[in-house]
């Protein structure tokens, strides 16, 4: 699905924010309430935030002919691209594949303790997104290394939404609910004036209580399908 299609199915089935036809006589087209800026920054933050569920996985290549032309006989560390995800280990969920005159080998990760030599041959990573391999290459070898990566937000009408489909209902939900943070803080900031307490145990915010729903549901149609599991 295109942006410009994502974008308007979140209007229509949540916001109720559809885009109006233009005035008859003006030719002016009636404002929405989020613009198009606005859903887009909300669809980033949805976007980093389900890649923890299930993220996109992609390969880059080091050396000869590859993505990252280096010299793999001298160069041994490697930082991976900036959509890498940060936050768990790459040990646990990179698959490093080393090619040298056409021999494969699958690096094995290495438990690395500072100050003391790594004589295995495998790879660690020293810094978060950084690979360090220890493993004998030359300047013709190829240095595949696949990972997973955070989803790519769109910006033009045309950019694909990159999530897979099953995962459009959900995204739907935690985009509306970022939507919702604006105008509950304009509510609060005006409730804040109020000199008299209503009856009853009232919701004086009913933005941050529909944003609190639009995370729930997004959180029950999560909860419909397994966890990415991202072992190497």
């Amino acid at each position: 699905m295109l942006w410009s299609a994502f974008r308007d199915l979140i209007r229509r089935t949540l916001l109720s924010d559809q885009i109006q036809p233009p005035d008859p006589d003006t030719g002016i087209v009636p404002p929405t309430n989020w613009s198009d800026d606005q859903l887009a920054d909300a669809m980033r933050l949805a976007l980093d935030a389900f890649a923890r569920h299930t993220a996109r996985k992609l390969t880059v290549t080091y050396g000869n002919g590859g993505t990252v032309p280096v010299n793999l006989e001298t160069d041994r560390t490697f930082t991976l691209p900036e959509e890498a995800l940060d936050f768990e280990p790459l040990e646990e969920c990179a698959c490093v594949v080393l090619v040298t005159d056409s021999v494969t080998t699958q690096l094995e990760p290495l438990e690395c303790t500072p100050g003391i030599p790594v004589t295995s041959e495998g790879f660690y990573s020293p810094t978060p997104n950084t690979i360090t391999i220890n493993a004998t290459a030359t300047s013709n070898s190829v240095l595949h290394v696949t990972y997973y990566a955070y989803y790519e937000p769109p910006v033009a009408d045309t950019d694909p939404v990159q999530v897979p489909r099953w995962a459009h209902a959900a995204l739907v939900y935690l985009v509306a609910a970022h939507c919702m943070t604006s105008v509950s803080v304009a509510s609060a900031n005006i409730n804040q004036w109020k000199v008299k307490q209503d009856s009853g145990n009232p919701e004086h915010n009913a933005f941050r209580a529909q944003q609190r729903w639009f995370m729930e549901l997004y959180e029950r149609e999560l909860a419909r399908f397994a966890r990415q599991e991202r072992n190497a």
